[in-house]
C-alpha cells in the first residue's frame, strides 16, 4: 500500500471487479473522481416511508464527524486530488498539488479524508494553492486500498496515523456506534456545538479550535469499499451515491431572498453592485456570472446574491417567477456569509420585503466561529420573540 499503488494492490482490494472494471481506477485521480460518495439518509425512500423508524445499519454504523472542509485523497506520493464537477455535471477530479513542506508529514499510503481550515471557512480549503498550504490539516477517515471491512480500514487507519504529527494529518473525529434515532441526535447537537482541539500548520494557530462540524456519517462498519462509478442508480438513490455510507445532517435553517432575475442565462450585473457580493453558492469566493436556465438569481436582506438552483418544491418553471418574489429557502449552515445547499420551499406573501430586511439576523461572524455564531443567533431569536 506504499506510494502510487500498483495494479496488483488494487486487484488484492477489489478481487470482484473485472480487468475493464479495474482499469476505471487504475490512476489516484481516477479513484479520486469515483470516490465514494454518500447521501442524506434523511433523503432515503426509507426514511420517507418512515422517518420515526427508519435507520441505517441495524443500530450497529460507525459514527465519524462530517468535517466543515475540501474531500481530498492523498495519493501516498506528492500529490492530491479533490473531486468535483465538470461542464456537464460529470465527476472530475483536480491535482491540488500540494508544497513538500506538506506532504513530507504524511505517511506513504493513499487516504481519503478533508482538508480542513476551521469550521465556516470551506472556501479556504478551495485557496489552499494561493495560501502555500499553511494551517492545513486532513482529517483521515479511509484507506480505500486496504482490502478489509470499513471497521478493519478505520482500525488500520488510526494505528497508523498514531505516528504522525497531528499538525498535519490527523483521523476524522470517532463519535461511536450508532445505536439508536437518539443517539445520533444526540451526537449531532454535541457535534454541532463542540470545538475540537486542533493545532493546524507549521507556526501557527497553535492551541486553536476546529468549531463545530457540519454533522454525522455513519458507515456499515462490514461493508468493503465500493467506488460511485460501480454504484447502481437504486433504492431511490442518485446514481453513484452508496448504501453504505450516510450522511445524518443538521435540520435545516430557513430565511427568505428576494429574486432578482429569473430563468436567466446571465446573472444581473449592475454597475454599482460590489464584485465581492456575486458570488456562487457553497462557499465559493469567485464572482458568478452564469446560471442555468432553471435557476434564480436571489439576495439576502443584506445585499449578498446567489444563484438558487433547488426550486422544484416551488412547482413552478424559473421563467414564471417575477422579479420581486420573495421566497423562503432552506439552508444546511453558512460558509463566507453564503448559505450552504440552498433549496426553495414557498413563496412568502405574508411579509414585506422591507419587514424582512429589518428583522434579518446575519449569518455568524467568521470570526468567532459556527457554534458561537449560532448560539448569538438563537439568542436573537429569543429576544425577537419575546418583543
Amino acid at each position: 500500500m506504499s506510494g502510487t499503488a500498483s495494479l496488483s494492490v488494487i486487484k488484492k482490494a477489489f478481487p470482484h471487479l473485472s480487468d475493464a472494471d479495474l482499469q476505471k481506477i487504475r490512476e489516484p485521480c481516477q479513484r479520486a473522481q469515483w470516490a465514494i460518495y454518500s447521501g442524506p439518509f434523511k433523503l432515503t425512500p426509507e426514511y420517507s416511508a418512515n422517518p420515526i423508524g427508519a435507520f441505517p445499519f441495524g443500530g450497529c454504523g460507525l459514527m465519524t464527524q462530517k468535517m466543515d472542509g475540501m474531500f481530498m485523497l492523498w495519493d501516498g506520493v506528492s500529490q492530491m486530488y479533490n473531486r468535483g464537477r465538470g461542464g456537464s455535471g460529470s465527476a472530475v477530479a483536480h491535482a491540488q498539488d500540494p508544497p513538500s513542506s506538506f506532504y513530507k508529514h504524511l505517511p506513504p499510503v493513499e487516504l481519503e479524508g478533508e482538508l480542513c481550515y476551521r469550521s465556516g471557512e470551506y472556501s479556504r480549503g478551495h485557496g489552499a494553492k494561493t495560501n502555500g498550504w499553511r494551517h492545513a490539516c486532513l482529517f483521515v477517515w479511509d484507506a480505500p486500498l486496504h482490502p478489509g471491512t470499513y471497521a478493519e480500514r478505520w482500525a488500520y487507519v488510526k494505528k497508523l496515523l498514531s505516528d504522525y504529527d497531528p499538525q498535519y494529518v490527523r483521523p476524522v473525529p470517532f463519535l461511536g456506534v450508532a445505536k439508536s434515532r437518539r443517539v445520533v441526535d444526540a451526537t449531532l447537537a454535541k457535534v454541532r456545538s463542540t470545538k475540537v482541539p486542533c493545532v493546524f500548520g507549521s507556526g501557527g494557530m497553535v492551541g486553536a479550535s476546529y468549531e463545530g462540524g457540519e454533522g454525522v456519517m455513519i458507515r456499515d462498519p462490514n461493508a468493503l469499499y465500493v467506488y460511485s462509478c460501480f454504484e447502481p442508480k437504486a433504492h431511490g438513490h442518485k446514481k453513484g451515491q452508496t448504501t453504505v455510507l450516510y450522511k445524518w445532517l443538521e435540520e435545516y435553517g430557513n430565511d427568505e431572498c428576494l429574486v432578482l432575475k429569473a430563468g436567466a442565462a446571465e446573472a444581473p450585473q449592475e454597475a454599482d453592485a460590489p464584485r465581492a457580493k456575486r458570488r456562487k453558492p457553497n462557499g465559493s469566493s469567485e464572482a458568478h456570472e452564469s446560471m442555468g436556465a432553471n435557476s434564480l438569481w436571489v439576495s439576502l436582506p443584506n445585499g449578498t446574491e446567489f444563484a438558487l438552483r433547488a426550486i422544484s418544491r416551488l412547482n413552478t418553471k424559473a421563467s414564471d417567477v417575477k422579479p420581486g418574489s420573495i421566497i423562503t429557502f432552506t439552508y444546511h449552515g453558512w460558509s463566507n456569509g453564503l448559505p450552504l445547499n440552498p433549496s426553495a420551499q414557498a413563496f412568502r406573501t405574508d411579509r414585506s420585503w422591507e419587514d424582512i430586511k429589518d428583522n434579518f439576523i446575519p449569518p455568524p461572524n467568521l470570526e468567532l466561529g459556527l457554534a458561537e455564531g449560532r448560539v448569538k443567533r438563537q439568542v436573537s431569536l429569543k429576544r425577537a420573540s419575546s418583543t
